[in-house]
């Protein structure tokens, strides 16, 4: 009898184990593909998407910036005396739209003459704070007593001008000369690229630029018959500001 009651517990116990066995390899199951979706999401399942390290984000809303659209800054400045470095003494961000074809600029001579002093080196940093969310490709800079003889020179180059009567005229402001000089590129349609190479090695050793002589070229080549629309003004409200940069420079990612 003893026997028999022993041999129907170890037979429950058994059972019992079976069904802890047969639960624990379910559990193991359920677990194991659990992990596997967590870490091979299905193709059903919404990805993120891609944001390329050089879009911005405003508002919700990311863009990515122009590639049809080049920025020069262009400046006067003053040699520095007793060891002191180059002053800044006007300077212009040139938003050049090769897709348009048509250049302006934006004027930050206000900035520089409101500060006691930039130099060249960082003239750069300032225009990016100065304008947040514009952009600055290239620094060309000139020393100011040189603009009159480089408009001059621009001004031989282009019978074009010479004969129509634009730009005959030079003013005494340097700001407004360097103006007048890229206004006058814009009219260089019967200038062959020797002139506009001669005049830019010309004008090579009164250069303060990070720009190669012949990107410099090049571009110049492009613009000598896009539109000089002139000034862009500034918005004196930031938000305004900003949807004005992002026009200018940047375009909305799809």
């Amino acid at each position: 009898m003893a026997n028999g009651h022993r041999k129907e517990i170890s037979k429950r116990q058994l059972l019992l184990a079976g069904a802890c066995l047969v639960l624990l390899l379910v559990l193991l199951y359920v677990g194991t593909s659990w992990l596997e979706k967590s870490r091979y999401p299905s193709e059903d399942a919404p990805s993120e998407p891609y944001i390329p390290s050089d879009a911005v984000e405003v508002d919700g809303q990311y863009y990515l910036p122009r590639n049809d659209v080049q920025s020069l800054l262009l400046f006067g400045m003053t040699p520095g005396e007793g060891g002191r470095p180059d002053r800044v003494t006007f300077a212009h961000l040139l938003v050049i739209d090769h897709e348009a074809e048509n250049i302006s600029y934006l004027p930050l001579s206000l900035f520089v003459t409101g500060n006691e002093f930039v130099t060249p080196d960082q003239l750069k940093e300032k225009a990016l704070e100065w304008l947040p969310m514009s952009r600055v490709d290239y620094k060309i800079g000139v020393e100011a007593k040189n603009m009159r003889s480089l408009l001059q020179l621009a001004m031989d180059i282009s019978a074009e001008v010479l004969e129509d009567g634009t730009g005959t005229n030079i003013p005494d402001d340097p700001a407004m000369q360097m103006l007048q000089l890229i206004r006058l590129s814009t009219h260089m349609q019967t200038a062959d690229e020797q002139q506009l190479l001669q005049m830019i090695r010309a004008m090579e050793n009164h250069l303060d630029t990070d720009m190669t002589i012949g990107r410099m070229a090049n571009e110049l080549w492009k613009i000598r018959k896009y539109t000089f629309q002139g000034e862009l003004a500034l918005c004196s409200d930031m938000q305004g500001h900003i949807q004005h940069m992002l026009d200018l420079f940047w375009k909305p990612m799809e």
